[in-house]
């Protein structure tokens, strides 16, 4: 079943020593899952997205590798 989805786009970065990667992202809001379907190979992401004050936490999910990673945003007032 698919998720039911609040917000969709599409994501692009440019990494100085890796090169390009784009894709698409989606958002789970009933499970506050961030989805990233890169179009490089075996590189798609899934992070359980939390919020703290004025912190935006995003650890990683479905893989034992990617649960031991966490990136904190910090909201800049």
């Amino acid at each position: 079943m698919a998720p039911l989805l609040g917000f969709a786009g599409w994501f692009g970065l440019l990494y100085w020593a890796i090169g390009r990667n784009t894709g698409k992202w989606t958002v789970d809001h009933q499970k506050a899952v961030l989805f990233l379907d890169s179009e490089v190979e075996d590189d798609d992401n899934e992070w359980k997205v939390s919020f703290n004050a004025d912190l935006m936490i995003w650890t990683g999910i479905g893989h034992p590798r990617k649960e031991e990673t966490r990136l904190v945003h910090k909201r800049k007032l």
